[in-house]
C-alpha cells in the first residue's frame, strides 16, 4: 500500500487505467464492468455483485477517477431467511493534476453492514429494547 501511495504522489492520474488496453501516454477513456457471483456452502448462500467504473480525462484539467459499488448477502439455511446479512460498499479514487507541479489524490471508503451495531443502543441493528408496563 505505500508503495502505491508513493506512486500516486508522483502520478495522481495512475488510480485509474484501461484494462482493454495497455496505455502509454495519458489518452481520455471511460470503461465500465461489472461482475456476479454466487458462492453456496452446506449451509450458506451467498449471493454478491459489484460494478466498477474507471475513467481518465484530459479537459478541462486532467483527472482520473476509479469508482467501485457492491452488494453482498451472507445468508444462511434457506429457512431462515430472516437471519441474513446484507452487506453494501461503494469506494473511489479521484487524481487531479490542475498545474504542472500541482497533484491531487482522493479516497472515499463508505460500507454499511447489516451485523454492525447500533452506535447509540450497542443492540444489533434493527433491534430495539421495547419497554412495557
Amino acid at each position: 500500500m505505500s508503495s502505491f501511495l508513493q506512486g500516486l504522489s508522483l502520478d495522481p492520474l495512475a488510480v485509474s487505467a484501461p484494462r482493454r488496453h495497455v496505455e502509454f501516454a495519458h489518452e481520455s477513456f471511460t470503461e465500465a464492468s461489472a461482475e456476479l457471483g454466487y458462492r453456496h456452502d452446506r449451509f450458506l448462500s451467498s449471493p454478491g455483485a459489484t460494478a466498477t467504473l474507471d475513467g481518465m480525462s484530459n479537459l478541462p484539467v486532467p483527472f482520473a477517477y476509479s469508482l467501485t459499488a457492491g452488494y453482498a448477502r451472507n445468508g444462511t439455511i434457506a429457512a431462515e431467511r430472516s437471519a441474513d446479512r446484507n452487506f453494501y460498499f461503494a469506494r473511489g479514487w479521484l487524481g487531479f493534476e490542475p498545474g504542472p507541479y500541482d497533484k491531487l489524490v482522493g479516497f472515499v471508503n463508505y460500507e454499511h453492514n447489516d451485523d454492525t451495531d447500533d452506535f447509540l443502543t450497542g443492540l444489533p441493528a434493527g433491534q430495539h429494547r421495547q419497554e412495557g408496563a
